[in-house]
């Protein structure tokens, strides 16, 4: 196994669609994001099917600074950081201090996720033993959540009135927990219990109060609901879900109140929560007075355990 000291869980490809639409297979080319210009002289994506472009922007922030970060007008032609081939991209992961990273694809639209269709994935993954994880959350959350719910006042003639769906009962304090709680009650967990989430760039100081607050709310409205849990929300939460975060001092207070072996640290590489190149001087800043042991866990045990690092 390689020595790690530092891995990012939670980096970006944002190469053009123009450097590896050849490698996709030609009945599929058509799927695929064009390039166009904008009148501003930046480029953008162009969807199949969306006939709005998506700029380049914040996706290419890293080594900008503060003040020259923009949410248009940037080119491929401008040579940027992070948009690079694999040689480039190493030299940059050199320059900022980082060993490997987890990649995400660039962030452009997202797909609702049925969490009651979600076990057949599930058992599947379990048995092969592959990672599951999400960027931030899942598409669709509570605006499928409430879809569904409008369709079946339709269908009954109920009223919406005092319509207070559980999952947004339980995540009062904190949107990102609404997911979990969607895979929480839908009983994904009780199915299949070795199931394992990680979470991209939620950030992690919310959690100690939201399974707080989750677990009040389930004692209050789990009778009205119909909703029979064999533990607690904050048990799932604790025992099913890992987080990632860039910048969180107060996360790092209540560490283990959230569970240190649940919290995995990342740059967001190139977008714009990454402090490169200067990675390691914001980790040694906010990880100042961490336990040598707990600090080995974030930066790279937790990782190198969740994304089975240590094979091969």
């Amino acid at each position: 196994m390689c020595e790690y000291e530092i891995i990012s869980t939670d980096s970006h490809l944002e190469v053009a669609p123009d450097a590896w639409r050849p490698y996709v297979d030609s009945e599929f080319r058509r799927f695929t994001p064009q390039v166009v210009k904008l009148a501003n002289g930046g480029d953008a994506w162009l969807m199949p099917g969306n006939d709005s472009p998506v700029p380049l922007g914040l996706n290419f922030s890293a080594g900008r600074g503060f003040e020259n970060l923009k949410v248009s007008g940037i080119s491929y032609a401008d040579g940027l950081v992070g948009a690079g081939d694999g040689e480039q991209r190493l030299r940059e992961m050199d320059e900022d201090g980082v060993d490997a990273e987890v990649l995400f694809p660039a962030v452009a639209g997202q797909r609702t996720l049925d969490t009651g269709a979600l076990p057949a994935e599930a058992y599947v993954a379990v048995e092969l033993d592959v990672p599951i994880t999400a960027h931030v959350s899942f598409g669709g959350c509570a605006a499928a959540e409430g879809a569904a719910r409008q369709r079946e006042a339709a269908e009954t003639g109920e009223s919406l009135m005092n319509f207070a769906p559980i999952n947004a009962m339980l995540s009062k304090v904190a949107s990102h927990g609404f997911v979990a709680n969607q895979l929480i009650t839908s009983g994904v967990f009780d199915r299949v219990p070795g199931l394992q989430f990680f979470f991209a760039e939620t950030q992690v100081g919310w959690i100690p109060e939201f399974m707080e607050d989750a677990d009040e709310n389930y004692s209050r409205h789990r009778f009205w609901s119909g909703l029979d849990l064999p533990h607690a929300p904050s048990w799932y939460v604790r025992n099913h879900f890992s987080w990632g975060f860039q910048i969180d001092r107060f996360g790092l207070k209540v560490r283990g109140d959230i569970g240190v072996d649940r919290m995995q640290w990342s740059t967001d590489f190139p977008h714009v929560q990454c402090d490169w190149p200067n990675s390691r001087k914001v980790i040694d800043e906010q990880f100042s007075g961490l336990p040598d042991g707990d600090r080995r866990m974030i930066l790279r045990d937790n990782a190198i355990r969740y994304f089975r690092l240590d094979r091969g």
